[in-house]
């Protein structure tokens, strides 16, 4: 092998590594407030992992007033903690009413499938950009679950 190619190949390995641990992390202490800032990118796809979905994380996200991502996190705690999820975002309603009267959480539910799904490394896998249908369809019915739950509070 050529010397000029191994050093070009070197240079480009170097450059690529870089630029993927400099997309690691996606969220940061802010010191000043002490609660978690967490940037725009919301999925560490370098190493094909979504980020947490916890309820510290979708009460982080409500405080920003990041409504759709919240959604997307509740959508995908819906399994497990279902009274949980349910009386969380009945507290979501009420900041998002206080917020914006033109919507309510079952928009942002429905809107967080579209923005935050295709972020979803388990539903679009971001080096082939095929669509996983099955897993999509599982997040709808998570959806659909949690939506029909709400309407029987009173939130449409």
């Amino acid at each position: 092998m050529k010397r000029t190619n191994f050093l070009f190949l070197l240079a480009f390995a170097i450059v690529t590594t870089a630029a993927f641990l400099s997309w690691g992390c996606s969220s940061t202490q802010d010191i000043h407030k002490g609660a978690v800032k967490y940037d725009i990118a919301k999925i560490d796809t370098n190493h094909g992992l979504g980020y947490p979905y916890e309820f510290n994380r979708a009460f982080d996200l409500r405080k920003a007033k990041l409504f759709e991502p919240a959604a997307y996190v509740y959508i995908n705690l819906y399994p497990k903690f279902k009274d949980s999820v349910v009386h969380q975002c009945i507290e979501m309603e009420d900041e998002v009413r206080a917020f914006d009267t033109n919507y309510s959480v079952p928009y942002y539910i429905r809107q967080s499938l579209a923005t935050e799904g295709l972020q979803d490394p388990e539903i679009v896998n971001h080096k082939t950009m095929q669509v996983n249908k099955p897993a999509l369809s599982v997040r709808y019915k998570w959806a659909d679950g949690l939506l029909e739950d709400l309407y029987q509070y009173g939130i449409k």
